[in-house]
């Protein structure tokens, strides 16, 4: 029997659910915003020092609003066809050292090798860190 994509992207999220993998997602637009509203409020309140206080408030606020996350199984939800195609491929590639012949067999597999999982969390991590430019 063959193990289909939509099989493996279900456990890949599993995994992801139970490690509790998050990215950070960055919102470079708001921050510049925030700022810019920032150093603009700064300078119709206090004219050339305001704009120092307000660009630096405004910055640090959007700093810490620019940045959100999001879980890594919604990531792996939303993926294209040939994006799943390839954590499919690095998944089976993973999984050719044991030998399983159903999607039953990689759960119970998972679920008992603590070995197997690190190396999924690994292969999950490279992907985003490393082809998704994601930080984790």
């Amino acid at each position: 029997m063959v193990i289909r994509v939509d099989e493996i992207m279900e456990i890949l999220q599993t995994v992801a659910k139970e490690q509790n993998m998050k990215v950070t997602i960055k919102e470079g637009l708001k921050g510049a915003v925030l700022a810019g509203t920032g150093a603009f409020g700064g300078a119709m309140l206090g004219g050339p020092p305001g704009i120092i206080i307000g660009s630096a408030l405004g910055g640090a606020l959007g700093y810490f609003m620019s940045k959100s996350f999001k879980p890594v199984y919604e990531i792996i939800n939303d993926l294209p066809a040939n994006e799943r195609k390839i954590l499919y491929n690095r998944t089976m590639n993973i999984l050719t050292s044991f030998e399983v012949r159903d999607v039953a067999g990689v759960i119970a597999l998972v679920q008992g090798n603590p070995e197997l999982l690190k190396q999924l969390v690994q292969m999950l991590e490279h992907y985003l860190t490393q082809d998704k430019e994601y930080k984790i």
